[in-house]
């Protein structure tokens, strides 16, 4: 009956507890026909269920829910990770600044809906446009933040040429012309040798 009832209870048991601590152990896996069987696929379940919701917290934490770029908190860590990580490999990160050009007159003009529709097909047509690796977060209302790891202030001034046609391409709804912005950029370390 140990063998059978107990220690599988007891393992059960630790299991269920660190599915309560919000932190599930690997899943038991168990393929019993039994009660004990049926309990321990549950705590399973719960466990997966679990992270699923763990990991989609800890996304939402990081990614603006308007645009669905990285928010401030995420755009940060990242921008950190890509300085860091060039500072120690001796590379360049290109950093782009882009403000969307007469947003408020676009709010004012056909409301707040469509301008958020504005920031959401901008943010999807710069992250369409960017290789992997490259960061692209919201700082502002109307402000997207690019970090370009491997390149420089000319590549960057490239990427922006390619962006700028791409946002003025994308049509907005209200058969309105696309949108224009204004870029600024920096290039690490030659501009700056910190965040």
């Amino acid at each position: 009956s140990r063998l059978l009832l107990a220690r599988p209870i007891d393992r059960i048991s630790r299991n269920a507890l660190l599915v309560v601590s919000g932190k599930p152990g690997a899943a038991l896996g168990w393929r019993r026909r039994d009660e004990i069987g049926v309990l321990s696929r549950a705590i399973d379940a719960l466990g997966g269920m679990t992270q699923a919701l763990q990991a989609r917290i800890d996304g939402l934490a990081l990614q603006d829910p308007l645009t669905g770029v990285l928010n401030h908190r995420g755009l940060h860590d990242a921008l950190h990770d890509a300085l860091e990580h060039a500072a120690d490999h001796r590379e360049k990160v290109a950093v782009v600044v882009l403000d969307i050009d007469n947003f408020e007159q676009l709010n004012d003009a056909v409301g707040h809906g469509a301008g958020d529709e504005a920031l959401r097909m901008a943010a999807r047509v710069i992250m369409g446009e960017l290789r992997p690796g490259d960061v692209c977060g919201r700082i502002g209302g109307d402000e997207f933040l690019l970090a370009l790891p491997d390149s420089d202030a000319w590549g960057a001034e490239r990427v922006v040429e390619r962006l700028r046609a791409a946002v003025a391409d994308a049509p907005l709804r209200q058969g309105r012309s696309g949108l224009a912005f204004s870029a600024g950029i920096a290039e690490f370390p030659r501009d700056a040798r910190d965040q």
